[in-house]
C-alpha cells in the first residue's frame, strides 16, 4: 500500500512521477550535449583549416541563430499542446505546426540566395565567404525544425531513445563530412567555410530522415494523425508568438552583453566564452526537465488547473537536486580545466568569476523555470516572454552597463545573477496572481 504524505499525494506517485521526468530529461540533455559536442568539433576543424574560415563561419552562424532560434521557439505550442492532443486523441499536430513553419525557413533560404546572387562580394573577404556558408547551411534550417518536431511527437508516444540515437549519428556523420568537405579530400567540394555548411546540411538531412522512419515504422505515426488534432492546434500560433518575439530580444540582448564586455577588456571577453559553456550546461539541465515535465505531466493531468499544483510540487525536488548538482560542481570544474589547460592568469581569473555568478545563478534558474513549466501547463506563455525580456534588459544589460562604466570590470558577469533572481520572483508572483483569480 503507498504511503500517503500530508497533502494526500502518494509517495509511490512521487517517485513515478520523478522516474518518468528523468527518464525523458536525460535524455533530452544528452541529445543537447552532443549538439555543444558537435559545434566544438566544427569549430576545431574549421580553425585547423584557416582562421579566415573560421571568422567566416562564427559570423555566418550569428546570423543563422537568428531565425533558428525564432522557429525553434515557435515549437513551444507543440511541446505543450501534444501530449494532452494524444492522450485525447491518438494524434498530435505534427503537421499542423510544421509546415508553416519549413515556409518560414525557405522565406530565410531565398532571402540568403538573393543575397548571395546579387552582392557576392559583400562586406570583404569574410562576409562573402560567410555569404557562401549560409547558402550551403540555411537548407539546415528546414530539416533542423523538422528534427525537432519530431523529436517531440516521439517523445510522447513513449519513444525515447531514437533523439539520442539520432543525435549521435548526426554528430558522428557532421565531423566526417567537416573533415572532408573543409579540407576538400577526394576531390569534394566545396571546401573551407562552404564546406562546413555543406556538411551541416547533409546531416540533418539524414537526422531528420532517421526520424521520420522512426514516427512511422515504430511509433506507428500515419496522415490520419492531422485530422484527429485539427481543432486542438487551430490556436497554435497564440501560444508561439511570444516565444519568437522572446528569441529575437534574446539575440539582440546577448550581443549587447558580448560588446559590454568586450569594452571591460579582451580577457574578459575570452573568460566570457569559457564561463558561457557552464551556463549552457546549466539550461540545457533545466531546460531539459522543463521539457520532461511538459511530456509527463501533460499527458496525465486534465484540463482543469487545480490539480496543476499537485503535479508540480512532485517534481520540485527534482529540479532542486539537478541545480545544486550544477551549482556545485561548477567551480572545481573550472579549476580542473585550468589544471590541465593551462589557461592566462587573466582569461582564467574572468572565467572563475563567470562560473561563480553561474554558481550562484543555479537555484534560482531552477525554480524559474519550475515556474515556466507550470505557466506552458496553463498555456501562458506570454508571462514567460515578458519575465525573460524585462530581466534582460531592464536588470542584466544596465547592470553590466553599470560596472562596465564604474571601472569593475569583470562584475559584468553578476548581472547574470539578477537576472535569474527576477525571473524567478516575477512568476512566482504571476503564478500566485493567476490562481488567485
Amino acid at each position: 500500500m503507498a504511503t500517503e504524505d500530508a497533502g494526500g499525494t502518494s509517495l509511490g506517485s512521487k517517485v513515478g512521477l520523478a522516474r518518468d521526468v528523468t527518464g525523458y530529461a536525460w535524455r533530452l540533455a544528452l541529445g543537447s550535449l552532443l549538439g555543444l559536442v558537435l559545434g566544438f568539433t566544427d569549430t576545431l576543424v574549421v580553425a585547423k583549416h584557416s582562421t579566415e574560415a573560421l571568422g567566416a563561419v562564427a559570423f555566418g552562424a550569428a546570423i543563422y541563430e537568428l531565425p533558428a532560434n525564432v522557429l525553434m521557439g515557435a515549437l513551444i505550442a507543440h511541446r505543450i499542446l501534444a501530449p494532452a492532443t494524444y492522450r485525447d486523441k491518438h494524434g498530435d499536430g505534427l503537421l499542423n505546426i510544421t509546415l508553416p513553419l519549413l515556409g518560414g525557413g525557405m522565406c530565410f533560404i531565398a532571402i540568403v540566395t538573393a543575397v548571395g546572387e546579387w552582392f557576392p562580394n559583400i562586406s570583404g573577404w569574410i562576409g562573402s565567404e560567410a555569404i557562401r556558408y549560409l547558402a550551403y547551411r540555411s537548407p539546415a534550417l528546414l530539416f533542423e525544425v523538422a528534427m525537432a518536431a519530431l523529436t517531440i511527437s516521439l517523445l510522447v508516444r513513449g519513444v525515447k531513445r531514437a533523439p539520442v540515437v539520432c543525435s549521435a549519428v548526426v554528430v558522428i556523420v557532421n565531423v566526417l563530412l567537416d573533415i572532408v568537405f573543409v579540407n576538400g579530400y577526394m576531390g569534394f567540394g566545396p571546401n573551407g567555410a562552404a564546406g562546413a555548411g555543406l556538411a551541416s546540411s547533409v546531416s540533418s538531412v539524414l537526422g531528420a530522415a532517421l526520424l521520420a522512419v522512426w514516427l512511422v515504422r515504430v511509433a506507428g505515426w500515419s496522415i490520419t494523425n492531422f485530422h484527429r488534432s485539427d481543432g486542438t492546434y487551430a490556436g497554435w500560433l497564440r501560444l508561439s508568438w511570444p516565444a519568437c518575439l522572446s528569441a529575437v530580444l534574446d539575440y539582440g540582448g546577448a550581443l549587447l552583453f558580448v560588446e559590454l564586455v568586450r569594452l571591460v577588456g579582451d580577457d574578459s571577453l575570452a573568460g566570457l566564452r569559457l564561463g558561457l559553456q557552464f551556463h549552457m550546461m546549466l539550461f540545457i539541465v533545466i531546460s531539459s526537465l522543463s521539457n520532461a515535465s511538459l511530456n509527463v505531466l501533460g499527458s496525465k493531468r486534465s484540463n482543469d488547473a487545480r490539480d496543476l499544483a499537485v503535479l508540480i510540487a512532485e517534481v520540485k525536488p527534482l529540479f532542486r537536486a539537478c541545480v545544486l548538482v550544477c551549482a556545485v560542481a561548477a567551480v572545481p570544474i573550472i579549476f580542473a580545466i585550468q589544471g590541465i589547460f593551462r589557461l592566462d592568469s587573466a582569461v582564467f581569473e574572468s572565467a572563475v568569476l563567470m562560473v561563480v555568478a553561474v554558481a550562484i545563478s543555479a537555484p534560482f534558474a531552477g525554480y524559474a523555470y519550475l515556474a515556466v513549466t507550470e505557466l506552458r501547463l496553463l498555456r501562458n506563455t506570454k508571462i514567460e516572454m515578458f519575465g525573460n525580456v524585462l530581466a534582460t534588459w531592464c536588470i542584466q544589460l544596465p547592470f553590466a552597463y553599470m560596472m562596465a562604466k564604474l571601472g569593475w570590470g569583470n562584475m559584468v558577469f553578476f548581472g547574470l545573477v539578477g537576472y535569474w533572481i527576477f525571473r524567478m520572483a516575477y512568476y512566482r508572483v504571476a503564478l500566485q496572481r493567476y490562481y488567485r483569480l
